[in-house]
């Protein structure tokens, strides 16, 4: 599913989310015109974060070779919180970026490396805030 790094989080379509933007939701050429280096400590803290939002069934990377190899999967997303913004990544970001050299907008890494981190009160009050709980 491909959904234009930093415009509205859809997928789900509810109201609670419109503070949500969508990062990482690459298909096709997307690679192209978002690739170089990402700091290691980016995907570090990525990995820190807990799946968000289970989905059903599992997408698998079409960036992976079909020549016998496994392809990567996920089945949920990554919840980054910087002040009053979610970003909604897929939980195959880490693989995009790791293995694709995948780099995500600046704004997103900016949140990952100063926003809250994952499972701290801040992250808990301002997801809860921002999904209106």
């Amino acid at each position: 599913m491909k959904i234009k790094d930093l415009t509205p989080y859809v997928y789900l379509k509810k109201k609670e989310l419109e503070d949500a933007v969508a990062v990482g939701w690459i298909e096709g050429d997307d690679l192209l015109r978002n690739s170089g280096k990402v700091p290691t400590e980016v995907i570090k803290l990525l990995k820190e974060y807990e799946i968000k939002n289970h989905c059903k069934g599992f997408h698998s990377c079409e960036y992976c070779s079909d020549w016998g190899t496994t392809r990567a999967t996920g089945n949920g997303e990554i919840w980054v919180v910087k002040n009053d913004t979610l970003y909604i990544a897929p939980y195959l970001i880490i693989h995009y970026i790791e293995e694709h050299s995948y780099r995500p907008p600046e704004e997103f890494i900016d949140a990952v490396l100063n926003g809250f981190r994952p499972n701290s009160p801040g992250y808990e009050m301002r997801l809860n805030k921002i999904l209106n709980v």
